[in-house]
């Protein structure tokens, strides 16, 4: 099975102000291929990460960063500090990593030489997303661990949102490094304590999210390491919580019914993996979406693994 994870940076997916704490909710489509078959069941051109709101201003709004919170910054370091990392990942974005990397380094300096410990702790884990979106695993690994390390020791609850949500980027990085052990204990850690926060009658549409996000990333996980059947219950999960607080029309939502038809169709389901796709590629359709032939592509490939050549053309 081939497993392409396609990032599209810096769009927004779930909708919420900048307000919303979290940097990395990556719910990716797949490109897979079943082992016997000579063709490939293709999502490659899907949005895969149409959350990104501006990635890394995500921890900034949790720690009270702000361009407007200059009380206590009169010679406007902090102000300079945030927009430093915002060219730094306008360049990301360009594609310059070298002098985004550049500006990522010249903030943090400035945030060290200023001894601001929240923007210290900002600027670490803007450079680990950045290190992860380059794929510098190790890296980003260290720079996450130092932002948890850095956030507990400021007072944050282990089971604040902001540190699982850092712990399943962690997760996340121990599959692409192949360690699945290590991987699956991550994701279900902080599955099981958001989980805990929400059946204790927290009603927080970020909370909610998050345990999406989890469970889309366990989903891929499942789908990597071949456990097809378990990966669709957390898919539907993540679906779910994406339909009630998106709508049904959401690219998002199209982008998790297609993980979810991805996983019926390796699983062999496929009349429910049809169902699915056929439901993405209407709504796309409907919606405008330039991913539509990519979600008609996909319904395709299993009518062509059906047998089912008519429903082909």
């Amino acid at each position: 099975m081939t497993f392409r994870l396609i990032e599209r940076l810096f769009h927004r997916s779930f909708g919420f102000d900048a307000g919303y704490r979290y940097n990395a909710f990556r719910l990716r489509g797949f490109n897979l291929q079943k082992q016997a078959m000579a063709t490939k069941f293709q999502c490659g051109n899907i949005p895969q990460n149409l959350h990104r709101f501006a990635t890394y201003a995500g921890l900034m709004s949790y720690l009270g960063l702000s361009m407007n919170e200059t009380k206590d910054d009169e010679g406007g370091t902090r102000r300079r500090i945030e927009e430093t990392v915002k060219f730094a990942v306008f360049n990301h974005q360009k594609g310059d990593t070298d002098k985004a990397e550049q500006q990522f380094h010249l903030a943090l300096k400035m945030a060290q030489e200023s001894l601001d410990d929240q923007a210290i702790t900002y600027i670490y884990d803007a450079m680990a997303n950045f290190a992860l979106e380059t794929g510098q695993l190790d890296k980003a690994e260290k720079l996450f661990l130092e932002t948890t390390k850095r956030l507990i020791q400021n007072g944050t609850p282990t089971d604040d949102d902001s540190i699982l949500e850092i712990s399943v980027k962690l997760a996340e990085i121990f599959t692409m490094k192949g360690k699945t052990d290590e991987a699956e204990t991550g994701f279900i850690y902080c599955i099981e304590n958001l989980q805990k926060k929400l059946d204790s009658g927290i009603i927080d549409d970020n909370t909610t999210m998050l345990l999406a996000m989890c469970h889309d990333s366990y989903g891929r996980f499942l789908m990597e390491v071949n456990r097809f059947k378990e990966a669709i219950k957390y898919f539907e999960q993540a679906l779910d919580a994406c339909r009630r607080i998106n709508g049904p029309m959401h690219p998002q939502t199209l982008v998790l019914i297609n993980n979810l038809g991805s996983a019926s169709y390796m699983s062999g389901e496929y009349s429910a993996a049809v169902d699915h796709l056929k439901n993405a590629a209407n709504i796309a359709r409907v919606t405008g979406s330039s991913d539509v032939s990519a979600y008609y592509r996909n319904l395709g490939m299993i009518y062509m693994e059906m047998g089912d050549r008519k429903s082909v053309v």
